[in-house]
């Protein structure tokens, strides 16, 4: 779901550090034992209320998220086969793949709002016209959430 909400292509390594325990989907290449992020749910964690924990994605951009569990919700009466986890909120668009990490993505905000800046037409071409760092698409990824969960991937 992370990857889902985050626009992320899931094209990286990734990692969930929980309670000192962490999470990688499997990776021949990996140098020390990790338990399998694909495996794992998070309901089967039992979280609970300000439990908190990192997820990290493209070792090399080292995009960090603390991740905080605000409430658990107890399913609807009517959770059945088409119940979907929902998007309640969100703020502005997720960097694109491959931005260079915290730093590199600040540079692109740069050159985007600055049209003089010597980079700006390569940055734009890159993400696109209608790329906006403010917009947010709750739509866009609440339905795509949906798609998940109805392919099975949830």
């Amino acid at each position: 779901m992370l990857q889902i909400v985050f626009s992320r292509l899931d094209y990286h390594l990734y990692s969930f550090d929980i309670d000192g325990r962490e999470f990688q989907a499997p990776d021949p290449e990996v140098e020390y034992e990790t338990e399998d992020a694909t495996t794992t749910r998070l309901r089967d964690l039992k979280l609970g209320a300000a439990s908190h924990f990192t997820y990290v994605y493209d070792f090399g951009d080292d995009w960090r998220h603390d991740v905080v569990v605000e409430r658990r919700l107890p399913l609807p009466p009517e959770h059945g086969p088409d119940w979907s986890p929902r998007l309640l909120g969100g703020e502005g668009a997720a960097p694109p793949e491959d931005a260079g990490g915290a730093h590199g993505y600040a540079l692109m905000l740069d050159a985007l709002h600055d049209v003089e800046h010597p980079e700006h037409d390569d940055y734009r071409a890159w993400v696109g016209e209608q790329y906006d760092a403010e917009r947010f698409d709750a739509w866009s990824l609440d339905h795509a959430l949906a798609l998940v969960v109805a392919w099975g991937g949830i």
